[in-house]
This record gives C-alpha cells, structure tokens and sequence, in this order.
C-alpha cells in the first residue's frame, strides 16, 4: 500500500511532498514526490496532509475514570479497557503505557488496590493482540502502598510490567527499583522535589523524571543524563504548574524531551502544533517529543520515527488551529478513520 501525496515529518527534517510504501506491518519506502507509477498496489491520496509518526504516550492515566468513574463504582475491565483504547487510537497514540496506580488495599478507590491492580495487568497483557493500540502497563508505586514491592516484583516476574514509576524514594521504593532493574524494566521517577531525590534517583537507575516542579530541578535532571517528561494537558491549557513552573518555560528553556498526555490523550497532538505555532519550534522537534524520544527512552527501536524498516505506525494530521485526525495506522492496519 502506497500513502501519497503527503507532508511527511522525519525524525530531523521533513519532505514537502512524498510517498511512504507500506508492507505487511513495516515501512517498506519513504521517497519525495508521489508514488511511482504504473503499479497494482492500493494506494491513499494524503491531499496535502500531514504524516507523523504513531504517538508513544508513556502516561496514559484516563484508564482509571472508565474503570471508576467515581470511588466505588466499578466498571467491568474488559469493557472499560475496549473504550479506553478507542479514545486512545482516535488521538493518534498507537502505543500507550497505561496508568495503574498502586495504593493500599483499603483505600477508597478500588481500581489502585493491590488485587485490583493485578487483574487490570493480567487483563491487558491477556487480550493484548484483541487491542486497536499496543496497550502496555505503566505501575505507578507510593511508599503508602505497603504491598508494592511484592505485587511489583511478581508483575514483573510474570511479565504483566513494561514502565515503574515511583512516587517518591521513601519505604520500600528502592526495593521496587531493584525489581525493575532485575527484570530490565525501565524506571520512571514522578514529581521529584529536592536536587538530592534527583541524584537518589540517578543512582537506582532511573531513565525519566515526570514532571519537575521547577526548571531548576527539571535542568539538574537533565545534567544527570535522566530524560525530562511534562505534561500535554498543562501546555494546551497554558496551566502554571506546582511554584510557578509551566511547561511552556521547560520547553524554552530546551529542558523538556518527552510530553505525556496524563489524563487528556488528545492533548499531545494538540500540544505539538501549539509548540510549533506559538513558540516557533520546528515541526519535526515538537514530533519528536511525543514519537522518538519516549521510544529512545523505552528502547523501542522498532517505532517512534518514519523509516524503512520501521513499524507501519503512523496518523495523518489535518492541520489548524486545532489539528484533526484523518487516520491512525498500527502495523499497517487503520485502526481509526475519519471519513
């Protein structure tokens, strides 16, 4: 299958007008100009639109309102896990790493205890080939969660685990890090608040911080070799976030290498044209924050740019103010089309 007649954004650049030959699941070709004719093959005319990458988020955390709207009122999973992954899919987000908080057993949310937490992975890695998108499981661990080092070493054994994220290094945080690295799970460290939490972190190995309170610390992070990660949501409602830090003064400040869509997953696209219309970042580098640069952090050397030889992962963009989806692409099968 033959993608013609689009702006295609690469990992450094972009090629005005191009072609992009699909086969089986892989990017066979990416040439400049239309598709070569005569050929037999289907073929989708792009009209001009624009093609980007699928988007890897690495913070997927709207599972838990289709799970339990509110404290209690619990949904059945797998329902709740089919509509979760068509909003996804609609967003352009073709790999998400799926929020579970872990809490303790008897905190009113249902959906962050321990047991519950367990059949939410189990469910997800189970049906995982049922899914429109590549839905993997991101363990947000607390220190108040007594249980979190033995249902975080037994996901990870049972391989129901692909991102841990800590809340803080207290209790037994390090012991869960120690799991992961055990396992050869990358780490993530959430809402660090000293510069010596920072350089803790470094030392258990952790590969992102999620968002920094400051641009102090989201710079020392940095400087420690720790990839940086801030909020989509934060950037499209240009909130100022915790001791008057907003994204837009991490992006500017050239201290931001991830953005995340937290609990708003159309944010992300909508936060890389804001970036490239409001602060005049190039279209490829504010791409890049939600495509490249998680599958670098991930070690996800299939996806996450527009090559040969890479997975057929990919959306076409209607651009504007408020950019659109046409279509989102998975191994080479739409798995979301707008007419």
């Amino acid at each position: 299958m033959w993608l013609t007649n689009l702006r295609i954004i690469l990992p450094n650049g972009e090629i005005g007008c191009g072609s992009i030959q699909i086969i089986g699941e892989q990017i066979m070709a990416v040439v400049a100009g239309e598709r070569p004719t005569p050929s037999d093959e289907p073929w989708f005319d792009g009209q001009g639109l624009i093609a980007i990458p699928g988007i890897i988020d690495l913070c997927s955390d709207l599972l838990e309102r289709e799970l339990e709207p509110r404290p209690g009122s619990l949904f059945p999973v797998d329902a709740a896990l089919h509509e979760f992954d068509k909003r996804l899919a609609g967003a352009g987000i073709t790999t998400p790493y799926v929020m579970l908080p872990l809490d303790s057993p008897d905190t009113n949310w249902h959906s962050r205890r321990p047991d519950y937490v367990g059949t939410v992975a189990r469910t997800i890695i189970t049906h995982h080939a049922e899914f429109l998108t590549d839905l993997r499981v991101h363990l947000q661990c607390t220190p108040t969660g007594p249980d979190a080092l033995a249902l975080a070493d037994l996901l990870l054994a049972k391989g129901l685990c692909d991102l841990v994220g800590l809340q803080g290094l207290a209790g037994n945080m390090a012991g869960v890090a120690e799991a992961a690295q055990r396992h050869r799970i990358p780490l993530a460290f959430h809402h660090p608040s000293t510069l010596e939490d920072i350089a803790a972190a470094r030392e258990l190995g952790m590969q992102l911080c999620l968002f920094p309170p400051t641009l102090e610390t989201a710079q020392a992070t940095r400087n420690q070799g720790i990839r940086v990660a801030i909020s989509a949501p934060d950037l499209v409602r240009r909130k100022v976030a915790v001791q008057e830090l907003s994204a837009y003064d991490v992006v500017q400040a050239g201290a931001a290498d991830i953005l995340v869509a937290n609990e708003s997953p159309m944010t992300l696209l909508q936060a890389i044209f804001m970036l490239e219309r409001e602060l005049q970042i190039p279209l490829y580098s504010a791409v890049a924050l939600a495509t490249t640069n998680p599958a670098a952090v991930l070690g996800l050397t299939d996806r996450g740019a527009i090559a040969p030889g890479l997975l057929a992962d990919l959306v076409i963009v209607v651009p504007g103010q408020h950019p659109r989806i046409r279509m989102t692409i998975r191994r080479g099968v739409p798995i979301y089309r707008r007419a």
